[in-house]
């Protein structure tokens, strides 16, 4: 078989007789001599079907093969194959040439082909699978050099541009000749004038109320000597001027040094009975945050804080009560006067008091009741107003502790 081809039947390649597949496509090959027979081969067809070597060279002549029907199974009538070559050639390389089927469909059937035709090179057969793409729907692919050089161009465009517009920006062109640089305009502009107004200030009476309330307080009056006495009256109204201070009506007992202080909410503490010109105030070395406020004074009173001892309640009205103490307040809130009884007192002259007590460390150990605690404090004299600072900043430092 020196002189076969084994053409693939797909595309129709010639591949080397060793070949499993076709080189070119990956399609089955079918192996079928190319040249004349060899003797071999005639003589092992002329012993099957008891013919001779010229037989076989004269049936070579026709383009048909030659078909033989056997004279076995008589019983079913011979049907000749018709069929071509190159049909042949597909049904084998598919696999549809069964041994099963051609027994029982062809089952008294021989047939024998002496001679076979060449097949054409396979031309403008697709690969399965594939698809035939219309001429003019075509991409034309640029490689990546193009590419590359395109982009270089248009970069290159691009600095260049932005080089001429900073250049031309810069130091190109020149002032225009108009009176615009040439001469000094002045433009007058009017505008009207405007009027602000100012935000409203004022407090309601509940406002007032909240922030004075808490300033009335309720004292009882104690005749101590040597850490020993007792109250002498009943308990009257104070109003805490400062965080130390509570100023006391004229109505407080003449012969009373001490003074028990007792917030409307319970608290207590005991301060030392003193004159500040007409007036008398209690001074405690305890500090309480619920004074009054002297950031604003006002000389006309607006809201009245009234204060009724025996029923212990505030009203806050816009008219004066005439109650056991009375504090009025401008509409903004600012303090104007405080009375208690028949005792008045204006802001300017409140802001001005500031007494100061000390504590007696030695004397502890002995009773608890309010003459005993009256004995360890004295009056002192306030200090400078740096130490006074200072003073302050160790208090409030020792409160946060």
């Amino acid at each position: 078989m020196s002189g076969s081809k084994f053409d693939c039947y797909l595309c129709g390649t010639s591949n080397d007789a060793d070949a499993d597949a076709c080189s070119k496509c990956g399609g089955q090959l079918l192996k079928i001599p190319g040249g004349e027979p060899d003797a071999s081969d005639s003589s092992s067809l002329g012993a099957a079907d008891g013919s001779t070597h010229d037989e076989l060279a004269h049936v070579d002549e026709f383009d048909e093969p030659v078909v033989k029907t056997p004279k076995s199974r008589p019983s079913k009538p011979a049907r000749s194959v018709n069929t071509s070559v190159e049909d042949m050639r597909l049904s084998e390389a598919l696999g549809l040439n069964d041994d099963d089927d051609d027994d029982d469909e062809f089952d008294g059937l021989q047939t024998e082909v002496t001679s076979i035709p060449r097949a054409r090179a396979a031309e403008n057969i697709p690969h399965l699978g594939t698809q035939t793409v219309p001429e003019g729907s075509r991409t034309e692919f640029r490689s990546e050099d193009d590419i590359s050089k395109a982009a270089y161009i248009i970069v290159a465009m691009l600095i260049a541009t932005v080089g001429w517009v900073g250049y031309t920006t810069l130091f190109g062109g020149s002032e225009p000749e108009t009176i615009a640089f040439t001469e000094t305009t002045t433009t007058t502009t009017t505008t009207a004038p405007t009027t602000t107004v100012p935000p409203d200030l004022s407090l309601t009476a509940n406002e007032v109320d909240f922030l004075y309330a808490r300033t009335i307080v309720r004292v009882v009056p104690y005749a101590c000597t040597n850490g020993r006495g007792e109250d002498i009256g009943d308990p009257l109204v104070g109003v805490a001027v400062n965080d130390r201070s509570v100023l006391l009506g004229s109505d407080f007992p003449a012969d009373a040094n001490v003074a028990q202080i007792f917030t409307r909410t319970g608290g207590s503490r005991t301060g030392i009975v003193s004159r500040e010109g007409s007036f008398l105030i209690a001074t405690s070395d305890v500090l309480t945050n619920r004074h009054l406020e002297f950031d604003e004074i006002s000389d006309e009173p607006f809201y009245y804080v009234g204060f009724e001892l025996d029923s212990n309640q505030v009203i806050t009205m816009e008219a004066p009560q005439g109650l056991d103490a009375e504090i009025s307040v401008a509409e903004t809130g600012a303090l104007h006067e405080v009375r208690i009884g028949s005792t008045m007192a204006r802001a300017e002259a409140l802001s001005a008091i500031d007494r100061r007590v000390e504590v007696d460390l030695d004397a502890r150990g002995r009773r608890n009741d309010t003459c005993s605690t009256a004995e360890r404090l004295s009056l002192v004299e306030p200090p400078p107003e740096a130490a006074q600072n200072e003073s302050d900043a160790d208090l409030e430092e020792a409160g946060a502790e």
